[in-house]
């Protein structure tokens, strides 16, 4: 199952998200430590929940999520700056797995970028500097963490404004030994939309980009990026992939089609959420079932103990009514001599007692031994 948006499915997403522009900030949730909630409402399609799960994707989202009753500090950062706010574009940065949403505040124009690569990240910038992270990231070309200037990584060809003098150029100097690893490593588009501009450019995609016909391919990718959206939801064996548009090269004839690209990916991370409730449910019930388990065995084995531990005192105390006269009157003949002898005096006068085993002088006590 897909479980990352490409760059090229970022640019039909975002294409899809428009409408929500002029939408206000409600309310802003952290539901993990790499998830971000935007409640949102726009005045003709009412509330909407922007679910935001880095590395892996942004949609709109149907499914209803438990959110922390303690929110972690950069959610608090957000509500803070964010409330009421007033979503006045989405964009994506040049061809990059980045997300842009520019909002109005009180404080003025605040930009909450996404991160959708590597390890993925939110971030917080006005006038280019960085208000906040959701993680703070050290790389060797850039730092992100608050009072840095943001600078995201840029690709040298944008296959949204790709000439074909740009194109032969990169098939001219890549290291690359295909021409699909090429398209998919150089120019971002991933394997598959990579053997899809083949297909549709009709050359084979295993020869060498120094050799490919770069009229046919530009016309292929140029394609890829104004396709008339279709989007759809197939299953390869046991996986279910989205595509926003219907795909020239055979991948599969159960092609579900749906109603946005959108749908599509919440109809899929969607089940994924309800998945993780329900494990994360059955988890907490075993925890408890087992906390509660191990009790239950704990206080059987002590009421088994004391079990035991009253038998014996039982016998005891059988022993001691059974001998009573014969105690009754050691203890006399003791109280008698501790009147004239020490406790160890009377220790070493009954030494070899039949019945008297011990005399314990520290603590007071005897040790008599009856049948």
């Amino acid at each position: 199952m897909k479980t990352q948006i490409s760059a090229l499915e970022l640019h039909y997403l975002l294409a899809e998200l428009q409408p929500i522009v002029g939408a206000k900030v409600n309310k802003v949730y952290q539901p993990g430590a790499k998830e971000l909630l935007l409640h949102l409402h726009h005045a003709s399609k009412g509330k909407l929940s922007l679910r935001i799960l880095v590395p892996n994707i942004l949609y709109l989202c149907s499914e209803k999520q438990d959110n922390p009753e303690r929110p972690p500090g950069f959610c608090m950062l957000l509500r803070k700056l964010l409330d009421n706010a007033r979503l006045k574009a989405i964009t994506q940065i040049g061809f990059e797995r980045i997300a842009s949403f520019t909002l109005e505040t009180r404080e003025g124009q605040i930009e909450l970028v996404v991160e959708l690569f590597n390890k993925g990240n939110i971030i917080l910038v006005k006038e280019g500097t960085i208000l906040g992270v959701m993680e703070q990231q050290n790389w060797s070309d850039r730092t992100l963490k608050k009072g840095e200037k943001y600078q995201y990584p840029t690709t040298k060809y944008n296959i949204l404004t790709l000439t074909e003098a740009e194109l032969s150029e990169l098939f001219a100097t890549t290291d690359q030994d295909s021409l699909v690893k090429c398209l998919a490593h150089d120019l971002g588009l991933g394997g598959f939309y990579a053997e899809e501009a083949c297909f549709r450019a009709g050359v084979d995609k295993k020869i060498s980009p120094k050799t490919a016909n770069t009229k046919k391919l530009i016309t292929a990718l140029h394609a890829l990026t104004h396709a008339q959206p279709a989007p759809a939801v197939y299953r390869t064996g046991n996986k279910l992939e989205i595509l926003p548009f219907a795909p020239v090269q055979p991948v599969s004839e159960d092609m579900q089609p749906m109603p946005s690209f959108n749908e599509a990916i919440d109809q899929i991370f969607s089940q994924l959420l309800v998945q993780e409730k329900s494990t994360t449910q059955n988890k907490t019930y075993t925890t408890k079932i087992n906390k509660w388990q191990t009790m239950i065995t704990e206080q059987e084995q002590q009421v088994e103990k004391l079990k035991q531990q009253a038998e014996c005192y039982t016998e005891q105390g059988e022993k001691i009514y059974k001998n009573y006269k014969l105690l009754a009157d050691i203890l006399s003949q003791l109280n008698a001599a501790r009147a004239k002898h020490t406790l160890l005096g009377i220790k070493e006068k009954l030494k070899g007692h039949k019945l008297i085993k011990e005399v314990n002088a520290k603590d007071k006590s005897v040790v008599v031994e009856i049948q």
